[in-house]
């Protein structure tokens, strides 16, 4: 008989911790003691459970009379090569290597998607994917006889990214476009996304899914007027983005509503990698938590029109200037928890 006393606990732990949501933080900060921090919450107490070597039926296994939980992770992201390479490298050293399954010779087993513009172009097909691969039929047995408490923990990450050429004329950074490297001539990033709003294509597919999941009120917002700062900045890229993340998470969750048993946890965020040429910064725009069948939802949202925005220094450096978003008059770190799904 599952004991669900302690993952009930962690997560009620885990939503007392406040979380600051669409401002620009360096990578680490972002992947270790934001979104690392809460999944280590959810597994505080227990023995976890990520290296195969800790499924094996023999003494080089893991005891499953201690309360454990096996971890694994999915991470979708856009393919554009100006989101990758670096980025990836630093995700996985940060997340992956923590929760996602690590195969016999040490590689990072992760489900990883790269869709035209990030989010997902499927997230039924994600949670599916994500909760089989999971456990087998044996170690799920192994798992829940040998101890009440034991779960499984499903974690995903469904990223979009945009860039932010930071040396705009008069000191106003032009956000979605980027100069891969120092080397190279600024271009659109995300190049899908910038494309769909400013040359729509109706015989492209990716074009038809990004402007079915950004929605036709915001489609028309972003593509005619966009979204701009006090002082001017047209952030239209960076709030389209938000929403093709935000919107990835949600329809990812309705999928494992239908995937996850009793013992099922999910953990999930939605993000933008912001590139800028040599380097890149992370923002998180949502949260959320599912198990039981309660899902919790903190975060940004997905009408473009109650978006703003603006660039604020990092701490004492007044030449560090990172952007943030801001939904409707909620602060960054109190925007309201919701507890039911958007009807998709």
């Amino acid at each position: 008989m599952f004991d669900a006393t302690k993952i009930t606990y962690n997560i009620e732990k885990l939503w007392a911790e406040p979380v600051e949501l669409g401002r620009e933080h360096d990578p680490v900060d972002a992947y270790v003691q934001a979104i690392g921090y809460e999944r280590r919450r959810l597994v505080h107490g227990y023995q976890l459970l990520v290296d195969e070597l800790d499924l094996a039926p023999d003494a080089v296994g893991a005891e499953f009379s201690l309360p454990s939980v096996i971890s694994t992770l999915a991470r979708t992201t856009c393919g554009d090569r100006a989101n990758t390479g670096q980025p990836a490298a630093v995700y996985n050293r940060a997340l992956g290597s923590r929760f996602a399954t690590l195969g016999f010779a040490g590689d990072i087993k992760s489900e990883q998607f790269s869709p035209a513009g990030g989010g997902t172009d499927d997230g039924r097909t994600l949670a599916h994917v994500t909760v089989a691969h999971a456990t087998d039929p044996d170690i799920k047995r192994r798992l829940y006889e040998g101890n009440a408490h034991s779960f499984v923990l499903c974690n995903f990450d469904l990223q979009t990214h945009v860039g932010i050429n930071r040396d705009g004329a008069d000191g106003v950074p032009i956000v979605g476009v980027t100069g891969e490297s120092r080397f190279r001539t600024p271009r659109p990033a995300c190049g899908a996304i910038i494309s769909t709003l400013s040359a729509y294509d109706a015989d492209n597919n990716d074009h038809i899914r990004l402007r079915n999941t950004l929605g036709e009120d915001n489609y028309q917002l972003l593509s005619q007027t966009g979204i701009h700062t006090e002082d001017g900045c047209d952030i239209t890229a960076a709030v389209a983005a938000t929403i093709v993340a935000l919107e990835g998470m949600y329809e990812t969750l309705h999928g494992l509503l239908d995937e996850l048993d009793e013992r099922g946890v999910a953990h999930l965020t939605a993000s933008i990698e912001i590139n800028a040429g040599t380097g890149f910064r992370v923002m998180q725009v949502a949260r959320a938590t599912l198990f039981g069948g309660a899902v919790r939802v903190q975060g940004l949202g997905t009408d473009a029109s109650r978006y703003s925005g603006t660039f604020i220094a990092h701490g004492e450096n007044a030449d560090d200037m990172r952007l943030q978003l801001s939904y409707g008059n909620a602060p960054v770190d109190g925007l309201p928890v919701a507890t039911e799904l958007p009807p998709r």
